[in-house]
């Protein structure tokens, strides 16, 4: 069992990039060729009543319980996974709302091995930083290294991987780790308070154990050209949730190439190319 688990609460934008990016997924799942689940933890479940997926109801509390101990609302995204690990059998695929499946990913979900965790694509590895924020976190990391987990601690080394985690995958083999790397992202936070602590943690903990391999040949995650793709949702999404399955999974498809070329966020462009170009 594969279950694909999304969260999607408080704003209704991240509720249709969420059905968007299910429809995208949609298109590619048959039964009969992967044993799959489609989750959503979300504050309005009703919402979700028109695509064949399951729904954890979360409240405003628990994202507060989530990301309060260290004031970061990414946080709740390892919250999120390590409560999907607790509750769902099977391998834990998590997806930002903000992603297009582009490529069917059966086989290598059938393929995929024990020993493997999925992240969304390798960014840099520290020695080689590949923006602003890589800078900042080398030279962070030569002031302080280890970090304490609550199994061990782990010493971080310049030839650590950065790993985007738009898409993160584990089996059962990596479910004892999770709470390592909630724990490391509270301590590296703490210390050095940068948007992607959370996804840095679970790179720096998982690939202590584990080979991270890449998921992105099959999604495209489309951080910082939301202004144009969300036109794009609440265009195709227009008549949700009145439509058809069959017929909005039609035009989620007619459009994902229009998705991957819409441009830059206006209002991101100069810190965009200043930090990661």
């Amino acid at each position: 069992m594969v279950n694909f688990i999304y969260l999607a609460h408080s704003q209704e934008r991240f509720r249709k990039q969420a059905v968007f990016s299910i429809l995208s997924l949609l298109e590619y799942m048959n039964p009969e060729k992967l044993d799959y689940r489609i989750v959503v933890y979300t504050d309005e479940p009703d919402y979700f009543g028109s695509v064949p997926v399951e729904t954890v109801v979360i409240s405003r509390q628990q994202i507060d319980e989530w990301t309060r101990p260290i004031d970061y609302i990414h946080r709740a995204k390892l919250c999120l996974l390590i409560d999907a690990a607790e509750r769902f059998k099977g391998a834990i695929v998590t997806l930002d709302s903000d992603n297009c499946f582009r490529k069917d990913p059966t086989r290598y979900l059938n393929e995929w091995k024990g020993d493997t965790v999925f992240m969304e694509k390798l960014e840099y590895a520290l020695q080689k930083p590949a923006d602003l924020v890589g800078k900042k976190y080398k030279r962070f990391f030569t002031k302080k290294r280890v970090f304490t987990g609550v199994s061990q601690t782990y010493e971080v080394s310049m030839t650590q991987e950065c790993w985007n985690s738009g898409v993160l995958g584990i089996q059962d083999p990596q479910r004892p780790y999770l709470k390592d790397a909630l724990a490391v992202c509270d301590d590296l936070h703490t210390s050095f308070r940068k948007h992607i602590s959370e996804q840095l943690a679970s790179s720096i903990v998982l690939s202590k154990h584990f080979k991270i391999v890449p998921f992105r040949d099959y999604t495209y995650h489309w951080f910082g050209h939301g202004q144009a793709i969300n036109k794009i949702i609440d265009h195709v999404l227009a008549d949700y949730p009145n439509q058809d399955l069959a017929e909005l999974i039609k035009n989620v498809r007619a459009v994902k190439q229009e998705v991957i070329d819409a441009p830059l966020n206006r209002d991101k462009q100069p810190w965009y190319k200043r930090w990661f170009n």
